[in-house]
């Protein structure tokens, strides 16, 4: 049965019928042939042969993996995941993507990476995360090499590595990843990891736009600027992030236009992608606050001020060490947050003028070390 099954579903010698190759399944995993299990699982979960019915996919998922059948393992944690056929559960989820990793299974082993980057149904694990994402990445997926790119970039489980992240930021945009175009672009952009070539930042981020990729919409007209009036290149990298980051201030303050954080927060991440020290503050404080549409990340938020501290921004240095007093976004460390604190007074100390907010900062990072000192 189940070899007659695959004449029809490829259609082989005869005319592709996906209900008489669903029939041909169904049969065959009735009588607990594992392959045929996975497959009926497929059938529901495309509507192929039969409609479509995540409850019914998740149930023969479930009796493929249980035989341990790794793509079956890795469909089963994706129901799990996104609560298809059952209810949401993380730790679930994690559960049999994890035996299907374990097996090889790419995409799952990329999944898996998420997983420990997110921390879902898992303690969160950068080092872990790196990995996994690593393993699917060796396997040429795509979505592994962009995220591997992106730990890289970041320097998230791993020791931060501009031309490591470029090597597989390209190899992802080579697939026709949009967020791996995009970021390989600006990596051209910045000259990160990659000798400066407008030429090139402008090729890939058109590449993501086509995609619809919204971030690179914006900077393929400005790339388009660049080279037309072919600029010098430091003096336009400045004009470039300062124009964005005069955008994200307008949508975000209100200046000659109606409010608006979402467009406002795209305008401060193209800048901060291009190391703009106050975009990066300001698209940090909108993470970390949640406002409008714009969900509150405590982690985003995280690795925005941190970008910004090591700039020496007092603000972004008292908030960083404000979220790992919390242990929000990063883990509980109230040494790293004292060493901020400290940071901040020493910059307030350096300053001969310090705006209102920096002294407000100022003041409460004195507090906060004062009392500590008491205790």
């Amino acid at each position: 049965m189940l070899g007659v099954s695959p004449i029809y579903f490829y259609g082989r010698g005869v005319e592709r019928d996906d209900a008489k190759a669903f029939k041909w399944y169904k049969l065959a995993a009735g009588q607990k042939i594992a392959d045929a299990q996975y497959r009926v699982g497929c059938a529901y979960k495309y509507g192929l042969g039969v409609e479509r019915d995540d409850v019914e996919a998740f149930i023969w998922f479930h009796k493929a993996a249980e035989q341990k059948i790794a793509e079956a393992e890795y469909e089963l944690g994706f129901c799990y995941k996104k609560g298809l056929g059952v209810e949401r559960d993380d730790a679930e989820a994690f559960k049999w993507f994890r035996l299907a990793a374990e097996q090889k299974i790419s995409v799952a082993e990329c999944e898996l990476g998420s997983c420990y980057s997110y921390g879902l149904g898992v303690e969160r694990d950068d080092t872990e995360a790196f990995k996994w994402y690593q393993l699917a990445a060796e396997q040429k997926f795509s979505v592994a090499e962009y995220e591997l790119g992106c730990c890289y970039k970041d320097g998230r489980g791993v020791e931060r590595d501009d031309a490591e992240a470029v090597k597989w930021y390209s190899a992802a945009a080579e697939q026709d990843d949009a967020g791996a175009q995009y970021n390989l672009g600006v990596m051209y952009s910045n000259g990160r990891g990659v000798e400066h070539n407008d030429v090139e930042a402008l090729k890939w981020c058109k590449a993501a736009a086509k995609q619809g990729h919204e971030k690179a919409k914006c900077m393929t007209t400005v790339f388009e600027d660049i080279i037309a009036y072919n600029k010098n290149p430091t003096a336009v990298h400045q004009d470039l992030s300062e124009q964005l980051y005069g955008s994200g201030k307008r949508y975000c303050f209100s200046k000659g236009c109606e409010r608006n954080i979402l467009q406002a927060a795209y305008y401060f991440e193209a800048a901060a992608d291009l190391r703009h020290i106050k975009a990066q503050y300001q698209l940090a404080a909108l993470c970390h606050r949640g406002e409008g549409e714009l969900a509150q990340n405590y982690k985003r938020a995280a690795m925005l001020y941190k970008a910004a501290a090591d700039q020496d921004h007092m603000l972004a240095c008292f908030y960083l060490g404000k979220l790992y007093d919390q242990g929000k976004g990063v883990d509980l460390d109230q040494e790293k947050a004292a060493s901020l604190y400290r940071k901040v007074i020493e910059l307030g100390n350096q300053s001969d003028s310090l705006s209102k907010d920096e002294k407000d900062v100022y003041e409460k990072a004195q507090i906060i070390m004062n009392n500590r000192c008491a205790a």
